[in-house]
């Protein structure tokens, strides 16, 4: 038995990637030419908070921000076979602006998959279109930029629940 785990072990650590090919923390959001704006400025990219660190937040709160979302969500029914899940995240940097979105779908199973485009382009439209964001501030009081995230339910083509 102890040597059938040390070989699984053993045949683990090979599969694991070397340490600098890794991202400086989980989930950074790396510049991508092919779809960020050049304009966008950080304020310090070395230094990228979560943002429940530093409480960046929304205009009205998370209740504001959800019915702007859901108001703006216009149901069709051509997407009404879709189920599953779609997680967006972007950065809110210092001036209360918003790119490098990143967008991950999983079905209802949570396996990877892919919506439609135009249900995922009209979705993430509707994030980058909002404009009440406030910053975070780190203790001594200065604006930071900070990492956020909403998922999102999707129950046979409609919004279901909306997560922070």
């Amino acid at each position: 038995m102890l040597l059938l785990f040390t070989c699984y072990y053993a045949s683990a650590q090979n599969k694991l990637p070397k340490a600098d090919q890794l991202p400086d923390q989980v989930g950074d959001i790396i510049f991508n030419t092919q779809t960020d704006q050049y304009d966008f400025k950080l304020c310090n990219k070395e230094n990228i908070y979560q943002y429940y660190s530093v409480n960046t937040t929304y205009t009205g709160e998370i209740k504001a921000l959800k019915k702007e979302l859901y108001d703006g969500f216009k149901y069709d029914a051509k997407y009404a076979v879709i189920t599953g899940s779609v997680t967006i995240r972007f950065i809110v940097n210092c001036k209360a602006q918003t790119d490098w979105f990143r967008v991950n779908v999983l079905n209802s199973n949570y396996q990877r998959t892919a919506f439609p485009s135009e249900f995922i382009n009209k979705l993430l439209l509707d994030v980058k279109n909002l404009k009440g964001w406030i910053p975070g501030k780190l203790p001594n009081g200065a604006v930071c930029d900070s990492y956020y995230f909403l998922h999102f339910r999707i129950l046979r083509g409609r919004i279901n629940n909306i997560a922070i």
